[in-house]
């Protein structure tokens, strides 16, 4: 009883931390969020625009109800406050997924990792969508536990048609799931109510995504961003610039880089992906949610763009994970709480370092990004370590 109530002290007390440090940010770099560009596309469509016709948002349709909710509060509340009430929310909702798994395993590490963990990551948890999409997968992964195939299809689903990256989550997850045909149905339906409504402006949806996303150039904080700031320390000059709400290199070979991230990411999700198939034994659902982790931290590495708020994905599958008992993959998984902390303290206390090219901040910058790789390759070298299994 006794560990409850430390864990519920543990998250009130991180929790007021990111809502006042949300409220009342430190320095102008943790006061940027993209909480106005939420409400500006809740705005038009309120107004009646439609989405991705009249408005390009460049987010999947999955993500309009979490922009539009806060709406229902104009006039009570601010947009800000009440978008920060539902990520509060949100945030819950991530620790009872995780207390659900947690009832039925008797392992609470997980839980500990996700509330120390977006404490560490800090107040940018409650300023993006991210968080959304991290606790859908949580509560994903709570459905393949408790033997629910359709209700973990349809999570999955809900979380790529809200930020695409569960996508690169979903052969593995289907492949352990006790029963396949009905991780399809479940997926196929919430795909098809998250697109249909939207079949007459297809087009417009997909380059309002996946055209807006594929045109940005090589994010700094990636690792290949943080390739070419070592470059540029040695007197290459990739030029420098900002689109997209966030720091670019455009170098003359960034067709090249972008291609090599391409194919990079793809060999790393297929390889990852085919440990997860190949070593883990269906039902062995700890083992199976950590090659997801895997596969996750791999893709992240070697995209161009790897935004500070993406690692609350990462922190979202290392908690449902470490809320089994896998001995031999505890290590690898808490690397998620250094990689959470080196990100809060590149961004945003040193992001305007970085930018100017101080030696530190690009130092924790490659640090965290290898961090990431490590946790991710150890993960799956872990798992790879296992007698194969029949397919």
């Amino acid at each position: 009883m006794k560990r409850w109530w430390l864990l519920l002290f543990a998250f009130v007390a991180t929790r007021s931390y990111l809502l006042a440090a949300a409220r009342w940010p430190i320095n102008v770099a943790a006061s940027s969020n993209d909480i106005a560009l939420y409400e500006g596309w809740a705005r038009r469509i309120v107004q009646g625009a439609w989405p991705y016709g009249d408005v390009a948002i460049e987010y999947p349709p999955g993500s309009l109800p979490f922009m539009l909710l806060p709406r229902l509060a104009a006039g009570v509340l601010s947009y800000e406050v009440a978008f920060t009430i539902l990520m509060v929310a949100i945030d819950i909702a991530g620790a009872l997924g995780l207390l659900a798994i947690a009832r039925r395993t008797r392992v609470t590490t997980g839980l500990w990792v996700w509330i120390l963990g977006t404490f560490l990551l800090g107040p940018i948890v409650y300023g993006r969508l991210d968080l959304a999409p991290a606790v859908i997968t949580i509560w994903a992964v709570e459905r393949i536990s408790a033997g629910s195939p359709a209700g973990s299809g349809a999570l999955f689903a809900f979380g790529a048609v809200t930020k695409l990256y569960p996508a690169v989550l979903v052969p593995g997850a289907w492949w352990h799931s006790r029963d396949r045909l009905r991780f399809i149905i479940g997926a196929g339906i919430v795909t098809a109510l998250a697109l249909v409504p939207f079949s007459g402006v297809l087009p417009g949806l997909w380059d309002s995504v996946v055209g807006y996303h594929g045109g940005r150039a090589i994010q700094i904080e990636s690792s290949w961003g943080a390739a070419l700031m070592i470059a540029r320390e040695a007197g290459y000059d990739p030029m420098l610039e900002f689109s997209a709400g966030a720091l670019h290199f455009r170098p003359p070979i960034v067709g090249t880089l972008k291609m090599g991230a391409a194919l990079a990411s793809l060999i790393g999700v297929v390889a990852a992906t085919w440990v997860v198939v190949r070593r883990v034994a269906r039902g062995d659902h700890g083992a199976a949610t950590a090659g997801l982790y895997g596969v996750l931290a791999v893709t992240m590495f070697a995209s161009t763009v790897l935004s500070p708020q993406f690692v609350v994905w990462l922190i979202a599958l290392a908690g449902a994970a470490l809320c089994f008992e896998i001995p031999s993959l505890r290590r690898p998984l808490l690397l998620v709480l250094p990689i959470a902390a080196l990100t809060q303290l590149e961004f945003p206390f040193m992001f305007t370092d970085l930018r100017d090219g101080d030696i530190a901040a690009l130092t924790i910058l490659v640090a965290r990004n290898v961090l990431i790789l490590v946790s991710g390759i150890a993960v799956l070298v872990s798992l790879s370590a296992r007698r194969p299994r029949s397919v």
